[in-house]
């Protein structure tokens, strides 16, 4: 039965991988059927229809699912299997854009990979690359680069010889090298990007998701290098896979590409190209129903709105600066946990960078008792998020 069991999920594996979802749900279905298996095989098939639920973005279910699982993995006595239900449970959450949340369960997987340290090698190598995956993302959002490169590399040690792991690996790829780029170090984060970019193929969300992902940071470094027309259309090339999936993860990362496209045309000096994307930006928020207030849209108009020679446009840039710093302060006072990409340093920056210019401009010294609280406050938001 357990040779059985392994060829029947290796081929479900191979059908994953080419996104041929309800082929493998069938396979699962049809085994079962014909075959009388044991609580632990009942559970494995479970564990891996899950995956493939989650896979067609049954978030919200997948969520529940993975905790049940955990449960049911608890009874009958299997750490291992236990780690693989919450690795169901942690990759619904990230959808959803509630990974912080996954941080007890973490200390829950890392306990549990202590008391197997008996089992067989190839069992425990599988839990602990899961656990160091994990681990690395987590130390990512902490940006913890080093620390990120370091457990995303050792779980790409398992991940990059076992089959199931196939689409992780481009995930893995695609976290070493934004790491690497958030170090400045462009050419060795443009080669893990364009690996993790080879390797993205499938048709599942998540492998869709990392191609966009992938062109995204690539654009990113593209702008870093000044290769200003590459990097809009490798950022242009993410924004539809986002914008087509309405959860409030997905909402932040198109208006993050916004306001990247916003900042790359204006830098190209070209004002008509960047009130496009402004619009594309309001009109995505419209169809979502979400009010022109949303944090990183009154960024994005504030950028725009300061090119402008006009006094009363520039007033009233400075007013949605000062509107979007408050909104991102009750982002981050309201949440006990990470929030990534809520910090108000960017309109920190751009408000102060607008009074520098008024000084310089009116020699009003005045303005400096506008711009001295902005350096207190952009130095305690710099530690904050250990940003220096």
């Amino acid at each position: 039965m357990p040779d059985k069991i392994e060829k029947v999920l290796e081929r479900g594996f191979r059908l994953l991988n080419e996104g041929k979802f309800e082929e493998t749900l069938q396979l699962i279905d049809d085994f079962k059927e014909k075959m009388n298996l044991t609580p632990t095989e009942e559970l494995r098939l479970k564990i891996f229809k899950w995956g493939v639920k989650l896979n067609q973005g049954e978030f919200v279910k997948s969520l529940s699912m993975g905790e049940q699982l955990y449960q049911e993995s608890q009874k009958l006595g299997k750490p291992l299997l236990s780690i693989e239900s919450l690795w169901i449970k942690f990759f619904a959450l990230y959808t959803l854009g509630r990974s912080q949340e996954f941080s007890k369960d973490l200390e829950t997987c890392e306990i549990l990979l202590q008391s197997v340290a008996q089992e067989p090698f190839s069992e425990f190598e599988e839990g602990e690359a899961r656990v160091s995956f994990i681990k690395g993302l987590f130390y990512w959002w902490e940006q913890k680069y080093d620390l990120a490169i370091e457990h995303q590399k050792k779980s790409l040690l398992t991940f990059e010889k076992n089959l199931q792991f196939a689409i992780i690996v481009s995930l893995s790829l695609c976290i070493i090298g934004l790491s690497h780029q958030e170090k400045g170090e462009l050419d060795e984060a443009l080669k893990y990007l364009l690996r993790s970019l080879d390797l993205s193929k499938g048709q599942d969300l998540l492998s869709k998701g990392l191609i966009a992902s992938d062109l995204n940071g690539i654009g990113l470094i593209y702008y870093q290098q000044g290769k200003l027309d590459l990097a809009i259309e490798n950022i242009e090339k993410s924004l539809p896979f986002f914008e087509t999936i309405n959860i409030p993860l997905f909402l932040l990362e198109v208006g993050w590409r916004y306001d990247s496209l916003i900042k790359i045309a204006l830098d190209k000096k070209s004002i008509d190209q960047a009130q496009k994307y402004l619009r594309r930006y309001r009109e995505y928020l419209e169809k979502n129903k979400i009010t022109e207030d949303y944090p990183g849209y009154l960024l994005s108009k504030a950028r725009v709105l300061l090119r402008s020679t006009r006094t009363r446009e520039r007033a009233k840039a400075e007013r949605f600066l000062i509107q979007e710093i408050e909104r991102r302060d009750k982002i981050i006072s309201r949440s006990t946990l990470g929030v990534p990409r809520a910090s108000p340093i960017l309109a920190i920056i751009e408000l102060s960078d607008y009074y520098l210019e008024a000084s310089r401009s009116t020699n009003d010294s005045g303005i400096l008792d506008d711009i001295i609280p902005l350096i207190d406050r952009l130095l305690k938001e710099t530690k904050r998020t250990k940003s220096i």
